[in-house]
């Protein structure tokens, strides 16, 4: 789901999850079978990939982010900060039309040092091999932004967005939209 464009060849997938190929293969036609994957013969060999036609992708997407993907790499590297409101991505991996090479467009709402923030965020994108923009907003700045409807903060309000830290709910809430 971190790169839903590439195609995987099973033995390979076998050998880097250190997965019996038999095993692997009974996932993988479980999940071909439920649409979530889908498969492309190409001679002897079978490469499989994420489906991103079915209807349920972007929250399925959105659930791994958060629990095993990119996102909770993200956030356990943001948890051991104090003073952050808010944490969220937004924009296309989100709405799930990230590519291969896609950034990461993160918001983090708190009143904190950027510094710590900064190798925060460094430390994720060694972990994830994507390159992290983050957006860092003290309280007063996002209360100031709420205040004038800024166009950036209405688009990412407006938009999907993956909560990481906080509640979506009292995102919406707090900007009103």
């Amino acid at each position: 789901m971190m790169n839903p464009d590439k195609q995987f060849y099973l033995r390979e997938l076998s050998r880097d999850l250190k997965i019996p190929y038999s095993m692997l293969y009974k996932e993988e036609k479980t999940l071909v079978s439920l649409g979530i994957l889908s498969e492309e013969k190409r001679g002897n060999v079978t490469f499989v990939y994420v489906n991103k036609k079915v209807p349920y992708f972007p929250e399925l997407k959105s659930l791994i982010t958060k629990t095993v993907g990119l996102g909770d790499v993200v956030k356990t590297a943001l948890l051991g900060l104090k003073g952050i409101r808010f944490a969220l991505i937004f924009g296309s991996f989100a709405r799930g039309e990230e590519s291969v090479s896609s950034d990461v467009d993160l918001l983090i709402i708190g009143n904190l040092d950027e510094e710590k923030i900064l190798k925060a965020v460094s430390q994720a994108e060694v972990e994830v091999a994507r390159e992290i923009n983050y957006i860092l907003w003290s309280e007063q700045e996002f209360k100031k932004r709420i205040r004038s409807r800024n166009h950036l903060l209405v688009e990412i309000a407006s938009n999907p967005i993956t909560m990481l830290i906080g509640e979506g709910d009292d995102f919406r809430r707090a900007t009103k939209l």
